[in-house]
């Protein structure tokens, strides 16, 4: 079973515009491009808090799934959402 880490979640969010969702770049087992974890925030203020926050989503995620489903989703083209914490 896989298990992400902070260091697999990009340092920077990219907005989508028109919108408040933002997407940052996950590193993949066994891939060479990345996936994506699209949230939707307001304040990307604290990124280092929200990258660890995608991790732990993510690996509840796998606990729950499984690694395939989850990977899969994240390099979907859509990419994966992931609820911000509460309070965010």
């Amino acid at each position: 079973m896989h298990r992400f880490r902070v260091d697999d979640i990009s340092s920077d969010a990219r907005g989508i515009a028109d919108s408040t969702f933002c997407y940052f770049d996950v590193d993949l087992p066994g891939r060479t491009l990345p996936g994506h974890a699209v949230v939707n925030v307001t304040d990307v203020g604290d990124l280092d808090s929200l990258r660890e926050h995608i991790a732990e989503v993510l690996n509840a995620m796998i606990v729950a799934q499984g690694t395939d489903p989850v990977v899969q989703a994240l390099a979907s083209a859509d990419g994966l959402r992931i609820q911000p914490r509460p309070g965010s």
